[in-house]
């Protein structure tokens, strides 16, 4: 996954449909897409993700998980209700907020207060 942030680019294995999205403007600097993964590549990538995002102090992030089918819901859809309640997670969001009818999340984050 090509995931962008700030100035920096940074590989965490590569699916050229993120790429794709990130570099024709679909999805922001602060977007991680996890369409395509096994649930445990997007849990470590979602922990990698949410680590550079704190350390960057940034305030939102959007994570796409897509909603499944019709019948069934997506396995990362479903677990990442999930990883959101344990503290690795929860100690770092103020909110959650589910975009595009369930296929995506807004993430608030808790910032760290600034020194003056």
């Amino acid at each position: 996954i090509f995931v962008k942030y700030g100035h920096d680019h940074h590989f965490v294995d590569h699916i050229p449909h993120v790429n794709n999205a990130l570099e024709s403007g679909h999805v922001s600097m602060n977007t991680l897409d996890l369409h395509g993964l096994t649930v445990e590549e997007a849990y470590q990538t979602l922990c990698r993700f949410l680590t550079i995002h704190v350390r960057e102090n940034s305030k939102t992030i959007v994570i796409i998980t897509g909603k499944g089918t019709k019948d069934r819901e997506g396995l990362i859809h479903k677990e990442i209700k999930h990883w959101l309640e344990t503290p690795f997670f929860s100690e770092k969001i103020n909110q959650v907020r589910w975009l595009n009818g369930g296929g995506a999340l807004e993430i608030m984050l808790k910032r760290k207060k600034k020194k003056n």
